[in-house]
């Protein structure tokens, strides 16, 4: 029995250290359970456990910036899919989002001297015209210091994590 709670406290762990999207299997072998990131062996009971990539985006922040000044929020609304929704009432605004691609978070860092390790960006029609990285990213300044980092429409700057109301 201390053995199975240090396991499960263990994958616990684990899974909240690591962001991880890849494949999770549960086999089952004897009546022994293990969890691996390979398929299990032909003689296994086999489960795949359905993971989702963290994002330590995830979260509510201000910016001092004209529309995001009183907060906006980034949600999940899916495996690859994220919502940033702005204030409330009638200036309500919900943004389709997704992972930033490497090439989006250099074309960011790039204009704005920063280096960038992941982010949210705005997730665009296919016939959107002058499509842009809009969103919200995470990295280093020049100086080395951790940034968050806001490219809107119409500004952009530094925002910053706060605690969602």
């Amino acid at each position: 029995m201390k053995f199975l709670f240090f396991a499960i406290l263990g994958l616990a762990f684990f899974a909240a250290d690591n962001v991880f999207a890849g494949d999770l299997y549960k086999c089952v072998k004897d009546g022994r359970t293990s969890y691996q990131s390979t398929p299990c062996d032909t003689t296994s009971k086999a489960t795949q456990v359905q993971t989702a990539a963290a994002s330590s985006m995830l979260g509510c922040y201000v910016a001092d910036m004209p529309g995001f000044e009183n907060g906006f929020q980034v949600k999940r609304t899916g495996n690859d899919s994220f919502t940033l929704e702005t204030s409330s009432g009638k200036d309500k605004l919900n943004l389709p989002m997704k992972t930033s691609t490497p090439q989006e978070l250099r074309d960011i860092g790039s204009t704005f001297h920063l280096t960038l390790r992941e982010g949210v960006s705005m997730k665009w029609d296919k016939d959107t015209p002058n499509q842009k990285p809009i969103g919200l990213y995470k990295g280093k300044d020049a100086a080395g210091k951790d940034i968050v980092f806001a490219f809107f429409f119409l500004a952009n700057g530094p925002a910053i994590a706060t605690q969602c109301r």
